[in-house]
């Protein structure tokens, strides 16, 4: 299973029975890039889409039982994952590195790093 699924069946796990659009909103996707990471989710049996009975226009994104319990053996996986990775690198060295990590997705990097780009 590829991380985006996972954020994807975490994410509906978190909503409910989102519309796909809710869930494209939550996850900051384009639906047509949700729906392209939908496919094999679906062929998989691991989610279901299915009509909105209250407005036949939205359809509804929903977890199988398949889905809950994949879900559960990733988060099992990424666990052994994390663990492994702080015994490798250190925890003392953690709360520095996701500072850095922090400060790569911040808006104050981004900036800074655009207008760097553009100097060039």
């Amino acid at each position: 299973m590829r991380i985006t699924q996972l954020a994807i069946l975490n994410q509906i796990a978190r909503s409910g029975t989102p519309t796909i659009g809710e869930l494209a909103e939550a996850l900051v996707m384009e639906r047509g890039g949700l729906a392209h990471n939908l496919k094999p989710l679906v062929r998989d049996g691991l989610v279901e889409i299915r009509a909105d009975s209250k407005d036949r226009r939205n359809r509804l994104v929903a977890l199988t039982a398949a889905g809950r319990k994949k879900r559960e053996q990733s988060a099992n996986a990424w666990k052994r994952a994390q663990a492994g990775f702080e015994e490798a690198f250190g925890v003392t060295k953690l709360p520095s590195l996701r500072k850095v990590l922090g400060l790569i997705v911040s808006n104050e990097f981004a900036t800074a790093f655009s207008r760097r780009s553009t100097q060039r």
